[in-house]
């Protein structure tokens, strides 16, 4: 039966464990101190609905508990394998590799299987032993860990347990009952309370006078971390794991975090010590002797890391260069020479190239792969690495290096600096995150460091949006595509317009990403075809291929649209057509391929044809460099950044956070900015976008608003911000969508247009940029008043009565002005001296206007006039008016009237008739 929910599903799957082990069990995935464990994926859920027991009765599965290969806090997922419902030895891994894999431990799948002391290699099914357990790994190599440290299953539903099983927990018992004080001796431990950093810290001494229990130096750490929240209830090592009896404190680590009731969440910087941290760390003189030092290197950031840092490195910090600072141990501000990364360090090495950049252990891909983008553009690599070759070591100056780096970020509208200096994460002497193919060539991590200082810390770069990166680099406006929902590999009209439009992109310095839409347990899943589904790729080219060889490809002159790809991992490429050693590439002469650049290894670099980019992608983002220079061969836009914010305020005319259009009575509360579209028709850009998030990731927060806009058609003489929709029309409506930017592009008619930027949710606050692109000045800007203000003359000149909207939709049946029997016919609105034009509708006896005005009348008692004139070269002739008292008690409803002469013919009739509807009230803020 399916389960109800995730708790039950988990309760389901220990239904085999004895009833009297349920108290000490904790849930799968996580540690004995309750929280999930560090390298634990969060794609690892409850998916399963069947018990274990059920399975078991029915087709005698083999019980099997499962591990991650080096990961000693995970507790294991139980399996019932039985032949009915892994077929074959491969399905299981499958399956396996969908609980199980993480960027961490599992980086590349399940791949093989290892019986839980490493000494055999499980190859199949039938090898698998009831009740036995097995480590999943990526990589054929075993990782020596006590996976089974932490776990105290019972297997002895029906069956006997192994005699290696009797002997651990036989010795694990043993142990329990020779609890003593013997390990208690005289120590000096750290404790630092948890929280916003800087965090204090306090000395305690443990002996045999003060360490009498575990409960006595848990009162004595709350009377001297006086804790905000209270009293403290859980203490922790700077490796994440929870100290749980006295013994613990007596081991290798002697600085721990102090937490209290509140909720802990885990978080790398958690575990990481900054300057003034690692300082009060530092030994006492007087107990070098005596105890550990307690801030090990790996866990302290070098001076510069205080300001200049990412605050997030967990794993071993090492210098670049001889000549850069490095903490010891005890104190982070001394200079130490050794755990070199490099003896030839260097910025860049042969120059910069999209396949120098590789990904490491944080999920990161989308800035990888946006890193590999940049490295083909010169003019913005250059941007955001400025003087690049006076950041460059020297060998020959040395005292020239000063061990730091300069970088720039276009965020939020303005080119930012960030610095940083040269220590990197490590691990075993290797970097941990990104890195270059090369050993000693160091911008992309060190790039990656920067952008990571920006982001708060790495954590915060695992996960994220490629076209973000890339605006980041660039100041780029970022478009998402949907490639399903735009149906274009069905569609041959709609893929050949992509194309071209990609084509375009590219040619002007554009950069384009791709990716597979995946699920939570897919993500990162290689498919047959070797494509990574929830993967960033880059797009490093766009082509339309000449096929043949010799004289007969120019002849012919058949061409094919391919596009290539680089994986951010450096290997793993499609193996369909026109992959590296497809067969299709000898349709392509020598020369055409050479001029391609095919080569055939696994440097994660391929070609697709577009058809099958179309057809196996489902998103891009396609992030377009606008021309705005004045002197240009290329198209060049015109572009107004406008910055707001969505703020909350009692009075609904101050409000200015109304939601969606969904909620009609607030939804006009946002803020407003309107511009002109001065041309007949003008292809418009519109960019929304929030502060970035990702800074507040560690906090369990850092989820982006959902955000769009509404684009309407108003009336063509508006100064004042809007209050209800009457007449105006909703002319495009952008995806509510929680990223980072939102992005439309539409052709729109001549006339003037308000942009609503809001929340899909009222009351939800926030800070936002608008750009608008238009081909001329649009004079766009923000709305802020709601109706004429009152002035130092208004006394004497009169204030606004009543506030009036008219709305002529088109004309029908209207006299002839050409020999032709056509006409150039316009309309004219008029009120109290004020004249609105529509645009001018050529060569028609029947045109659509679609025209408004609005009108604040100081003297409601004079009409408004509409007339319609054709327009000629000459002298334009008139064709007809009509004349409203447009009061308030008149009708709002449409109205279909006869056109009539002027001056002393006002009553007679003329040809043709006009559809129109007007709307008058006393209220200035009811339109």
């Amino acid at each position: 039966m399916d389960a109800p929910s995730d708790t039950v599903a988990m309760e389901l799957d220990f239904g085999h464990f004895d009833e009297r082990d349920k108290t000490s069990r904790t849930p799968r995935g996580g540690r004995a101190n309750g929280l999930p464990s560090p390298t634990h994926s969060a794609h690892c859920s409850f998916y399963r609905t069947r018990t274990l027991q059920a399975l078991t009765n029915e087709k005698k599965a083999k019980k099997v508990r499962f591990y991650r290969n080096g990961d000693r806090y995970f507790k294991g997922i139980v399996y019932a394998v039985a032949n009915d419902r892994f077929r074959t030895f491969d399905a299981l891994l499958a399956d396996l590799t969908r609980s199980l894999s993480d960027h961490i431990n599992l980086p590349q799948g399940v791949r093989y299987l290892f019986t839980i002391d490493g000494t055999q290699k499980i190859s199949t099914l039938e090898e698998l032993e009831e009740g036995e357990s097995y480590v999943c790994a990526s990589e054929n190599f075993y990782k020596k860990v006590d996976y089974t440290r932490n776990v105290n299953p019972n297997w002895s539903v029906n069956v006997k347990a192994s005699a290696s099983q009797k002997n651990m927990m036989a010795n694990r018992a043993a142990s329990e009952a020779r609890e003593g004080k013997d390990f208690v001796r005289p120590k000096l431990v750290t404790v630092m309370r948890s929280g916003v950093k800087p965090r204090k810290a306090v000395r305690i001494l443990l002996n045999k006078k003060t360490a009498h229990s575990f409960e006595q130096v848990l009162t004595d750490i709350t009377e001297a971390i006086k804790l905000e929240s209270g009293a403290v209830k859980r203490i922790y090592t700077l490796d994440g794991k929870q100290v749980t009896c006295l013994q613990d404190f007596f081991g290798d680590d002697d600085v721990f975090i102090a937490c209290g009731p509140e909720k802990f969440r885990y978080a790398q910087d958690d575990f990481s010590l900054d300057q003034n941290e690692c300082r009060v760390m530092k030994t006492p003189k007087g107990h070098r002797g005596s105890t550990r030092s307690p801030g090990p290197v790996r866990r302290c950031k070098s001076p510069a890391d205080s300001t200049n840092g990412t605050g997030s490195s967990s794993q071993l910090s090492t210098p670049i260069s001889k000549q850069s600072p490095i903490s010891t141990p005890t104190s982070p501000g001394n200079t130490r020479k050794q755990k070199e990364i490099s003896e030839n360090p260097s910025l860049f090495v042969d120059g910069i190239s999209s396949h120098d950049l590789n990904q490491g252990e944080v999920g990161n891909c989308w800035f990888v792969a946006a890193c590999s983008c940049l490295a083909l553009k010169p003019d913005l690599w250059q941007k955001v690495i400025p003087n690049w070759k006076e950041q460059e070591w020297n060998s020959k100056h040395p005292e020239n290096y000063a061990g730091i780096f300069h970088f720039r970020f276009w965020i939020f509208g303005k080119w930012t600096d960030v610095v940083v200096d040269d220590r990197l994460p490590t691990l075993n002497g290797k970097l941990i995150y990104c890195h270059s193919k090369v050993r000693n060539e160091f911008w992309s991590p060190l790039l990656e460091k920067a952008y990571a200082k920006l982001s708060g810390c790495y954590e915060s770069l695992n996960g994220g949006n490629t076209g973000d990166a890339v605006v980041d680099f660039s100041g780029a406006v970022a478009e998402a595509i949907d490639l399903q929902a735009g149906d274009y590999c069905t569609n041959p009209t709609a893929q050949n317009k992509l194309f071209s439009d990609l084509l375009k992109v590219n040619d002007r310095g554009g950069i384009i990403s791709c990716s597979i839409r995946a699920s939570a347990n897919e993500r990162e899943l290689r498919l047959a075809n070797g494509l990574v589904k929830g993967h960033a790729y880059s797009v490093t080219a766009v082509k339309r291929v000449r096929l043949g060889n010799g004289l007969t490809a120019y002849f012919k002159n058949e061409t094919l649209p391919l596009i290539c790809m680089r994986n951010p991992w450096g290997k793993h490429e499609w193996n369909g057509a026109w992959g590296d050693s497809s067969e299709e590439w000898k349709k392509v002469g020598d020369k055409e391929r050479k001029n391609l650049g095919i080569t055939v290894m696994d440097d994660g670099e391929f070609w697709m044809s577009f058809e099958d980019w179309c057809k196996n992608f489902t998103d891009s983002d396609v992030c377009r460099l606008i021309n705005t220079s004045v002197l240009s061969v290329q198209k060049t836009w015109d572009e107004v950044v406008h910055f707001g914010a969505w703020s909350k305020h009692t009075d609904p005319l101050q409000n200015r956070c109304g939601g969606c259009m969904n909620h009609k009575q607030t939804f006009l509360q946002n803020p407003q900015y309107m511009f002109d579209v001065t041309k007949e028709e003008d292809e418009v850009l519109i960019s929304l976008q929030q502060k970035d998030m990702k800074i507040h990731k560690p906090q369990g927060m850092g989820e982006n608003l959902t955000i769009g806009f509404a684009v309407f058609k108003v009336e063509s003489n508006r100064k004042y911000r809007m209050h209800d929709i009457l007449t105006q029309q909703n002319v495009a409506t952008s995806t509510y969508i929680n990223a980072r930017t939102v992005f439309m592009r539409n052709v729109l008619q001549e006339g003037r247009y308000i942009i609503i930027p809001s929340t899909f949710r009222p009351e939800v606050l926030g800070d936002f940029m608008i750009r608008v692109f238009t081909d001329v000045n649009s004079d766009c800007r923000e709305l802020v008043l709601d109706k004429p203000g009152v002035q130092c003359w208004t006394s004497f000149l009169g204030y606004p009565q009543t506030v009036t909207q008219i709305y002529v939709h088109n004309a029908d049946g209207l006299q002839s002005q050409d020999r032709n029997g056509g006409a150039d016919p316009y309309l004219l609105i008029s009120c109290e001296g004020s004249t609105v034009r529509s645009a001018v509708r050529k060569d028609t006896l029947n045109p659509t206007f679609d025209t408004r005005a609005i009108f604040y009348r100081k003297k409601p008692s004079k009409p408004i006039t509409v007339q319609v004139w054709n327009s000629d070269a000459v002298k334009d002739e008139f064709m007809g008016q009509v004349v409203l008292t447009a009061s308030p008690e008149d009708s709002s409803k449409p109205q279909k009237l006869q056109l009539r002469k002027r001056g002393r013919g006002m009553a007679d009739e003329m040809p043709g008739t006009i559809n129109l509807r007007i709307i008058t009230s006393r209220e200035l803020i009811s339109m």
